[in-house]
């Protein structure tokens, strides 16, 4: 979800040997040709006359698209990685009003390919405290109540996918990240590390590729007061979601 470390994790994985990565994508909200423009530019998987034969067709299916560039990836001796964008399924605003709460991405695209699905959580009162802080979800586009709904739903989900918590990934990122290219039978490399904060293919950067820091390490948690503890211990949702994600309340 939002704010939970995918965008650094995307980058650690972009930097292994032979990996492409496409950054956000939702075959509900992104046009299908976000895709392929990622493959193009990023990765040159596609061809200006690629583009242009695709543009004459007019619409092509999401999973078109990425059959095309799975296809692209076979003969280039590639793997295909993809950064689902789930907030537009267990959050939403303000992109769209009406969520699925179903991992919709892997739902489509299992009927065609075989999906190797994987998740990214972060303890629920950190990535809200983060979230309501970006710019576009200023005021009231999101109420703390739709939030924990949403991410109770996506922590459900993570049961079935199996998932890393960011929490643990940046207290051992190397460890974790070995882990996590084994799920995928990805290849590790080690010098990731020293790598992926010069990473720029990917979405979501808000910091920009080249900080020039490239310590993972965990962030110091946001400033609360004890009635947004309150609202958080007081609901439902939340409760199930910690222990499903084997989160302590306060601590992670």
């Amino acid at each position: 979800m939002a704010r939970s470390g995918g965008t650094l994790i995307g980058k650690c994985l972009g930097c292994m040997e032979g990996v492409v990565l496409l950054s956000e994508i939702h075959p509900a909200i992104i046009n299908e040709l976000t895709a392929i423009e990622q493959a193009h530019a990023w990765f040159n998987l596609l061809t200006t006359e690629d583009l242009k034969s695709l543009v004459k067709m007019g619409h092509i299916k999401f999973s078109d698209a990425i059959a095309l560039i799975h296809q692209r990836c076979e003969e280039n001796g590639k793997i295909l990685v993809i950064r689902d964008w789930t907030h537009i399924d267990f959050t939403g605003v303000p992109y769209v009003k009406n969520v699925s709460y179903k991992l919709t991405t892997t739902n489509v695209l299992s009927n065609r390919f075989n999906v190797i699905p994987f998740a990214v959580v972060r303890h629920p009162i950190d990535q809200w405290l983060s979230l309501i802080g970006l710019a576009h979800m200023q005021g009231d586009v999101l109420n703390l109540d739709s939030y924990l709904y949403g991410y109770r739903k996506f922590a459900e989900a993570c049961q079935q996918t199996g998932f890393i918590r960011y929490e643990d990934f940046t207290r051992n990122p190397a460890y974790n990240m070995k882990e996590m290219c084994n799920h995928f039978s990805i290849t590790f490399d080690s010098g990731f590390i020293s790598k992926w904060s010069g990473y720029s293919n990917i979405s979501g950067d808000i910091y920009g590729a080249g900080r020039g820091n490239s310590d993972i390490k965990p962030l110091p948690r946001r400033e609360y007061n004890q009635d947004l503890i309150n609202m958080f211990e007081n609901n439902f949702d939340y409760q199930q979601a910690i222990n499903i994600l084997n989160y302590n309340t306060l601590k992670v």
